[in-house]
Formats: C-alpha cells, sequence, structure tokens
C-alpha cells in the first residue's frame, strides 16, 4: 500500500518507537514515508492534510511477530473448530481476520504457520495492490500436522519428504518455512518437551531453505530443540522455555540475527482465567519462564511480543493483551513492551524500514487516545486509536480534521 501527499500531525505526544519517554512534537508524511518529525514548540508549515493530535499519544504500528492469520476465531467471530472444513471458508475467514488486525492496530504481521496453503501468499499480493485491507505480510509455511482436517497431510518426516516440503512452499511462494523442532502435546505424536526431527533432518532442512532464498522460525521448548535451531541458522525461535549457558552463548553470537517469541498468551489466559490446578501450573510456568526470558534478554538478544491467536479464547483482536502480559510476567516496563513491539517487530519484519517513528521510515502510524507508555492496556481498546496510518494512508480516523480524508481512502 502506498499514498501520496502530505499529512501533517500536530498537538501530540510521540512515542518513537525506541523506547524512550513520549515528546511534544509534530510529524509530516509524505508520498508514504516520514518526512520530517519537530520537538517541542518547533512548529512545521507545511501544505498538508492536518490532524489535529489533541494531545494524543503518536507511535509507530505494532506488528503481530507471530501471526497465524489463516486461523478461524476473531473477536466478532467464533468459530467452534479449530480447522474450517473447506478452503473456500478458510479464505472468506482470512481477509476477514486481516482487517480485524489493521483495525486493531496492527499494520504488519509475521507469519507463524498457515492453516493451509496458498491463502496467506494471495493475500499477501492483494495486500500489497491495495485490494485488500490488512497488515503487510511476511508469510509462512503451512502447518501440515493438523489432525481432522480434510486438507491435511502427515508432516513431513523423511529427508526426502522434508526437501519436497521445502520445495513446494518456495513455489507457492511463502518468506518462511516453519518447523516443529520439539512436540505438542494432543496434536503431534511427540509431546511439548521431546523432540521431533534428528539432527540430520533439521541441519538438511535448513540448507534447503537457505538455498530457496527462504528464513526459518520454529516452534521450540526445551533447550536441546533450541540448539538445534540456532546450530542451523534459524532466524526466529517461539516458546523458548529452556536454555543453559551453552544456548545462551550461542544466543548471543547470535543477537543481531535472531528473535525469540515467548508467546505467552495462553499460558497468561490460564493463569488469570482458569481454577484449581490448571491455574496454579500456569502460573508456576509463567515465574519459570520469566527467569528464563531474563537470561536470554541479558544476552541482548531481542524477544518480541503477540502470537497464537485465532483460537476460540484467544480471537484476532485480543492480541494487544500480550503487552500487559510482558509488562506483569515477563518484567517489561510499557515503553519496552511497546518498543518490542514496534522497533524490533520492524526489523523482524527484515525489509524497508518500519517501526519508528523518524524521518526516512515508512509511516505506518497509530494516534492513541492515552499514555500506551503508561499503560499498554490502552492499545486493547480499538476505539482508544483515533487514527491507523499505513503507509501513508489513513485507514482510519476520528481525529479532528481528517474524517473526510479517511473516508476517501476506504
Amino acid at each position: 500500500m502506498n499514498a501520496t501527499g502530505r499529512t501533517l500531525f500536530t498537538n501530540v505526544r510521540v512515542f518513537d518507537g525506541t523506547g524512550g519517554a513520549r515528546f511534544d512534537g509534530q510529524v509530516l508524511v509524505e508520498d508514504g514515508r516520514i518526512a520530517t518529525v519537530s520537538r517541542g514548540s518547533d512548529a512545521l508549515s507545511a501544505d498538508a492534510h492536518r490532524i489535529d493530535g489533541g494531545g494524543a499519544t503518536l507511535m509507530p504500528g505494532m506488528v503481530e511477530c507471530h501471526a497465524h492469520i489463516t486461523y478461524p476465531n476473531a473477536v466478532d467471530r467464533f468459530y467452534p473448530h479449530l480447522y474450517p472444513p473447506a478452503a473456500v471458508e478458510t479464505t472468506l475467514m482470512t481477509v476477514h481476520n486481516a482487517l480485524v488486525l489493521l483495525d486493531h492496530g496492527f499494520t504488519s504481521a509475521y507469519s507463524a504457520g498457515a492453516i493451509k496453503p496458498g491463502i496467506e501468499t494471495k493475500l499477501r499480493e492483494e495486500i500489497e495492490a491495495g485490494r485488500i485491507s490488512g497488515p503487510r505480510l511476511r508469510t509462512a509455511s503451512m502447518e501440515v500436522y493438523f489432525p481432522g482436517d480434510p486438507d491435511a497431510r502427515p508432516m513431513p518426516q523423511t529427508n526426502d519428504e522434508l526437501v519436497a516440503f521445502v520445495r513446494e512452499s518456495k513455489d507457492e511462494g511463502v518468506d518462511i518455512i516453519k518447523l516443529f523442532l520439539s512436540g505438542l502435546d494432543n496434536v503431534l505424536e511427540q509431546d511439548d518437551w521431546e523432540m521431533v526431527l534428528s539432527d540430520e533432518a533439521v541441519a538438511l532442512t535448513a540448507r534447503e531453505a537457505t538455498q530457496q532464498g527462504m528464513w526459518l522460525s520454529c516452534h521450540v521448548r526445551p533447550v536441546a530443540g533450541l540448539k538445534q535451531a540456532l546450530r542451523n541458522g534459524f532466524r526466529v525461535l517461539y516458546h523458548v522455555e529452556e536454555v543453559d549457558d551453552e544456548a545462551l552463548d550461542l544466543m548471543e553470537q547470535r543477537k543481531n540475527e535472531i528473535f525469540v517469541g515467548p508467546t505467552i498468551g495462553g499460558i497468561a489466559l490460564r493463569a488469570e482465567m482458569a481454577n484449581g490446578e490448571t491455574r496454579e501450573n500456569a502460573k508456576r510456568r509463567l515465574v519459570a519462564y520469566k527467569e528464563t526470558i531474563d537470561r536470554i534478554r541479558s544476552r541482548g538478544v531481542r524477544v518480541v511480543p503477540f502470537g497464537d491467536y485465532g483460537f476460540p479464547g484467544r480471537p484476532h483482536g485480543h492480541n494487544a493483551r500480550d503487552l500487559g502480559y510482558f509488562v506483569r510476567y515477563l518484567g517489561f516496563t510499557p515503553a519496552e513492551a511497546l518498543a518490542a513491539a514496534t522497533k524490533w517487530g520492524g526489523e523482524m519484519m527484515g525489509r524497508d524500514r518500519f517501526g519508528l517513528v523518524e524521518p526516512g521510515y515508512v509511516a505506518d502510524l497509530l494516534l492513541v487516545d492515552g499514555d500506551p507508555t503508561h499503560d499498554v492496556g490502552v492499545l486493547e481498546d480499538p476505539t482508544r486509536l483515533l487514527t491507523i496510518m499505513q503507509a501513508g494512508a489513513v485507514h482510519k480516523s476520528v481525529a479532528a480534521g481528517i474524517r473526510g480524508l479517511a473516508d476517501s481512502h476506504r
């Protein structure tokens, strides 16, 4: 999505995405990018559409760093089964999910696996062409283990199956190969703490994906799987509940290349909403998780929020809850959580310049009613998002003086 013309945000408090304090300023957007950021009383004079922020916070758009955009459940739609019976139904749900994410302030999304093949890549093309509203996408390979889905197939296990899987994914046009290096209770044959693939199989798959120009992401909880990933060039490491000194040393060596996504939403929800032993187990798990993440962060590794939304209990649209979970359970300050969702999310997308309110960056911007650097919970309420801008185009605005412009971009 691209926009021409100029928009000037005035009377705003700017959170620039770096984690620093907000500052009074004005921001000029031109041809889809941030042209000028002024501080304090330095007024900008420009022939531009003006948005008077009324003292609201202007910040970068958020990046969903573990998106399952093809998963069916959204805040305004409950689907009783995780896996829809037909690809056409999944496609229509996915188009709707894209709009829900953008409406909730997510201007970019990094996929952690698709429910059916082909949908994410076509959606990415439609969003880039401006024909469908949604976050710009980095697309991932199909997660192929789903039981009960008529379109499912067994997970690739042999070397030949893994190479074929990578090549088919490349032909589909995906950006990322996603593998399960450790199991998943009640879904895979292996449980959460068992390994899935041999060292040889992981190395072979990684080489093939790299040769095909694709990135690697993985679902991994135990330290043995983490080391597999780190030794084979995996870029994004999801879950990561266990580390040791050797793994931490490997992570530090690659700290400028990797991202860790704890994806604690499900655990946090059980800690807050479940009863009895389920709740207590979740609380204990979160305490252990914080110890692990503290050790990872101490090595300078980028830890990013969000993920695993689209389930009945965690629908698309509730993703911003993870910011609060990062503050309550992982020890992030609100500003640190926001920086992880914007600056680091932008770096994770790995193209162009996203995630900061700085000259030259793509103008993905949120005007927020409130101070998310004090209370990240304001971002859970879409009515507090006064303006949503993506690449300089106004997707939504209720701010003074811009309603007509917003309508013109729909």
